[in-house]
């Protein structure tokens, strides 16, 4: 599922969740950077969590950078809670 917010035409942020073992996972959430600290990302994912529970899903996982401190501030205010769970990151040199 994806949602997006439109100011003036023009897209300033997007979510894509998508099916996962657990039953969904945030797998991209977007703010253009200028709007960032608006609420349009709580109202991205908020709505998404609303979607996902009308279909009875009841567990969403995401995952975002340690040091990414506004990522982090925004799901802990949605009640999102930390696995202790490393991931790696890959990268490919072109």
């Amino acid at each position: 599922r994806a949602s997006a917010v439109e100011a003036e035409g023009k897209v300033v942020g997007y979510q894509i969740t998508t099916a996962s073992a657990v039953g969904a996972h945030l797998a991209r959430l977007a703010v253009d950077p200028p709007l960032q600290g608006n609420g349009i990302g709580s109202l991205l994912v908020c709505d998404a969590l609303r979607t996902l529970a009308r279909r009875g899903l009841r567990r969403i996982s995401v995952n975002t950078q340690a040091d990414n401190r506004p990522s982090l501030r925004l799901y802990a205010s949605l009640g999102f809670a930390p696995t202790g769970q490393s991931y790696p990151v890959y990268t490919f040199m072109l």
